[in-house]
């Protein structure tokens, strides 16, 4: 895995790529207030744009990258891609210098091999390809190639984060050890927990079967979770690294949210919701039981942000259910590593309701 980086490297940019959660984190009530104006993603300069996409990183600060790809189906030819980054939350754009001081890249590709843009933090992003990576930690103002073979640290953390932006895996996965982070997987490779940049985490944790899903909260506890029956998952926690593991009473499937310091735990069903009260599994109250319930995501401070019947809501310390004033119809939420939670709809997913601890804003790809 990335062919083994000294773990003391593996700390220093898990460490520099941690957001500064006390001076950017919303923090306090969920708050029912909004910018009416609505930002929309616009990189100076670029006057093409089939294709956009916005990462946001935390409250202010997003990458958006755009692509112009004419209509050569199967293949992509002669596309034009640039890459935009923001600092105060899509107000204002600035443009990023590509690979090769190129305001902008132009590619031939297939459709399965369209380049890659992997965002770390508010400076780092990894640009991979179908022959090397380009890493820039400083917004482009220089760049470094990688063979495919050998992705660097930031390229791993980054690939590990996926589209889940939100859930701070952090260092660790459960991976095929003999294949990279932007390798597929042997069908015959027998899956175990991986700290990326030093390898297989020993001993090796006794969980047979179906491949897990592991998440870090920013306490360092290393979250699992595996199905382990018919509509049935069981959630183990290690507090030493993976050295040993903590068993949680099975649950219904469903999707583990942790709030960014790793303090709470709940598990997201779109019909039964869990809440983690010391070591037992509680179902929410009320309403959360018996009607449509999209997803869910806990804060710090114990408030759940969800989504209940297309309505955003959110779920107070004491069971109250409180509609957020002004929100559209949503489907799902997500929440960023410094606290801010974020509405989507499956209708458009090019439009973000970002909720910053002061108010809401809308952001449009």
């Amino acid at each position: 895995m990335a062919r083994i980086v000294a773990a003391a490297m593996s700390a220093a940019v898990l460490s520099a790529c941690a957001p500064d959660l006390e001076a950017s984190g919303p923090r306090g009530p969920i708050p029912n207030t909004w910018d009416r104006a609505a930002r929309e993603v616009a990189i100076p300069g670029v006057d093409f744009a089939l294709d956009k996409r916005v990462i946001l990183i935390d409250a202010h600060h997003a990458w958006a990258y755009v692509d112009a790809c004419p209509e050569t189906y199967p293949l992509k030819e002669s596309c034009r891609s640039a890459l935009g980054v923001t600092a105060d939350g899509g107000k204002t754009w600035e443009r990023v210098t590509m690979p090769g001081r190129t305001s902008e890249m132009e590619y031939n590709t297939g459709l399965d091999d369209s380049p890659r843009w992997l965002p770390l933090n508010a400076t780092t992003v990894s640009l991979v390809t179908r022959d090397e990576i380009h890493l820039t930690r400083d917004q482009g103002d220089t760049w470094s190639r990688y063979p495919l073979s050998e992705p660097p640290l930031e390229t791993q953390l980054a690939a590990n984060l996926g589209d889940n932006f939100g859930t701070r895996l952090g260092d660790h996965a459960y991976a095929c050890p003999d294949t990279g982070m932007l390798e597929r997987p042997d069908e015959n490779c027998e899956f175990t927990l991986i700290r990326l940049g030093t390898g297989p985490v020993s001993p090796r944790p006794p969980f047979p079967g179906r491949p897990a899903i592991v998440q870090q909260g920013g306490d360092g506890r290393i979250w699992l979770t595996r199905t382990t029956g018919e509509n049935e998952m069981r959630t183990s926690v290690s507090a030493d690294g993976g050295k040993s593991w903590k068993d949680l009473p099975p649950t219904t499937i469903g999707s583990l949210q942790l709030s960014p310091d790793g303090s709470r735990a709940i598990i997201s069903h779109h019909i039964t919701q869990w809440r983690l009260d010391g070591e037992r599994w509680v179902k929410f109250p009320g309403m959360y039981g018996h009607r449509q319930m999209g997803s869910a995501v806990v804060r710090d401070d114990g408030q759940i942000a969800g989504v209940l019947e297309q309505k955003a809501v959110y779920l107070s310390a004491d069971n109250r259910i409180t509609e957020i004033a002004g929100m559209p119809a949503v489907d799902i939420v997500t929440q960023l590593a410094d606290g801010a939670v974020v509405f989507h709809t499956w209708v458009d997913s090019d439009i973000q309701y970002v909720g910053t601890g002061q108010g809401w804003y809308t952001l449009i790809a």
